[in-house]
């Protein structure tokens, strides 16, 4: 058995268009068009590459007859093809049609949405027998929900028999008990391209935490829900619903059963904590490198050269930045590059550089330099560090600032005490740029990174439930998406960061706060 899972036709471009000069609205119609999905009646069983696209056979009769043991099913199920009527003594290919799906980007930084390309699998390479038959086994990947054609077809891409198969969306939790303070996983199989099979929400005790997505990771992703109290039994379930909330009456969807009849309610136990809470913590998810599309034009072309070491971290982290190649004994100028302007108001976006944020640099009699900095307070993402010599932009180097916990402004109080959630470092990106907050696993709202206080965003709370710890967990969120319908993931907790947020990764922040008697 052999896979070309790697045949994928990733469509264009849409993370380097700005020389394209296609305008925002174009790029959401080509991003919800590079693959046609049809909804087959009422059924709810999503046709992968229905229509005119080249992932679908045409209609018309073949020689062969391919019989699958199963019409449907699930990830980790084995699946057995039969096929006749085929050429005696021919290798043929079995072919299962399906998709790759990522999130659309303009300029790395602007969310167009989910956009999916045509993917074949090879499931075997079989040759016929003397009657001109064969049969084979498969285990069935990760891979995206929705109804699969299967193709043999002769060595020269010539199909010679077709079938299709739905493959259901399903979940599974890692444990059904836990301390407080630490998570349940609970991990997606097969979740579908289509608005109607892509958001899954997750609640707890009937409040809405967050939504489940799994575009660019082929249907598959987990999400970590925290053990919050009271200690004892509580219920975690998933929706489906296309809106980015719940579609709470789904026996009446014409899309069928929310994940194919298994389950996807749990009853879970809140056991007491094991030892002291954290009362502040990150996760350790690291991002990509920093991007160069942020670096601003230099003036003049030189051999000059610019390192900042290490290229990521948050802010009030120490960092070396070291020249090379710089003119000798000359005063090298270092500016931070900000962000200024707003997506809620008149004010352009643009590069601006930030006064004081870096001090100035001496070359030695090589035209080398080191020097040490702290991180400045400034809004995340790719931040251009800039060398200037005699008002000349001569060399760039970028480093990635990351969110970070700043602190509460008090950690323990009676009900209805108000108090603020600090952190520093949101990004500026529309996938940076906002952050989703949950308290006990309850959604409240989100926040968003882009003003000119200059890095830091406060959250205003006031404390509620029964005496004890109470868990605020942010997670990154998106602060558009031209989705159809347009508010299907805007500003909510996408649970599945990890494995499926557009853009470079972010982490989710935790903190807790005490309700005392």
């Amino acid at each position: 058995m052999k896979s070309s899972a790697d045949a994928v036709d990733v469509g264009p471009p849409l993370d380097r268009v700005e020389a394209a000069g296609l305008r925002r609205r174009e790029l959401m119609a080509l991003a919800g068009t590079a693959v046609p999905v049809a909804l087959a009646g009422c059924t709810g069983a999503l046709n992968l590459g229905a229509g005119n696209d080249t992932t679908t056979v045409a209609d018309t009769p073949l020689p062969g007859t391919l019989t699958l043991s199963a019409e449907q099913g699930f990830v980790g199920d084995t699946l057995t093809f039969a096929g006749s009527g085929l050429p005696a003594g021919t290798p043929v290919e079995v072919v299962w049609k399906t998709v790759q799906g990522r999130w659309a980007l303009i300029k790395h930084m602007n969310i167009v949405g989910p956009t999916y390309a045509p993917r074949t699998v090879t499931v075997a390479s079989p040759t016929t027998d003397a009657n001109g038959s064969f049969s084979t086994s498969w285990t069935i990947p990760e891979d995206y929900g929705g109804s699969h054609e299967v193709v043999v077809q002769a060595a020269d891409g010539t199909p010679l028999a077709k079938a299709s198969f739905t493959l259901l969306a399903s979940f599974e939790l890692d444990r059904t008990s836990a301390p407080l303070g630490e998570t349940f996983t609970v991990a997606s199989h097969a979740l579908g391209p289509d608005q109607f099979h892509t958001n899954y929400q997750v609640a707890w005790d009937n409040g809405q935490t967050g939504l489940f997505t799994a575009v660019s990771s082929r249907g598959h992703s987990t999400a970590e829900i925290r053990a919050t109290g009271p200690t004892g039994q509580h219920v975690l379930e998933v929706f489906r619903g296309y809106l980015g909330d719940p579609f709470l009456v789904a026996p009446q969807s014409p899309f069928g059963p929310v994940i194919g009849g298994r389950k996807h309610a749990w009853l879970v136990e809140v056991t007491e904590p094991t030892g002291s809470l954290q009362t502040q913590w990150s996760d350790p998810l690291r991002p990509a490198k920093p991007d160069p599309v942020f670096y601003p034009a230099l003036d003049k072309q030189t051999d000059a050269r610019l390192a900042v070491t290490p290229d990521m971290g948050v802010t009030g982290d120490e960092i070396t930045i070291t020249g090379a190649a710089f003119p000798a004994n000359t005063t090298v100028d270092l500016v931070w590059y900000t962000i200024s302007g707003s997506r809620v108001t008149s004010a352009p976006i643009e590069k601006v550089p930030l006064p004081g944020a870096l001090p100035s640099a001496k070359t030695d009699a090589n035209g080398s330099f080191e020097l040490t900095a702290t991180v400045p307070s400034d809004k995340g993402g790719t931040r251009p560090v800039v060398a200037v010599v005699n008002g000349k932009s001569v060399a760039v180097a970028g480093f990635l600032l990351e969110p970070k916990v700043v602190g509460l402004s008090t950690e323990q109080g009676p009900v209805g005490t108000e108090f603020d959630v600090t952190v520093s470092g949101i990004g500026w990106t529309e996938y940076g740029n906002s952050y989703a907050l949950t308290y006990d696993n309850k959604y409240l709202g989100y926040g968003c990174g882009m003003d000119e206080r200059g890095g830091e965003n406060i959250f205003t709370l006031h404390a509620t439930g029964a005496p004890g710890p109470h868990f605020i967990d942010i997670f990154p969120a998106m602060y558009r998406a031209d989705t159809n319908p347009p508010d299907m993931y805007e500003g909510k907790a996408q649970l599945t960061f990890r494995q499926d947020h557009p853009g470079h990764p972010t982490p989710s922040l935790h903190f807790v706060f005490t309700v005392t008697e």
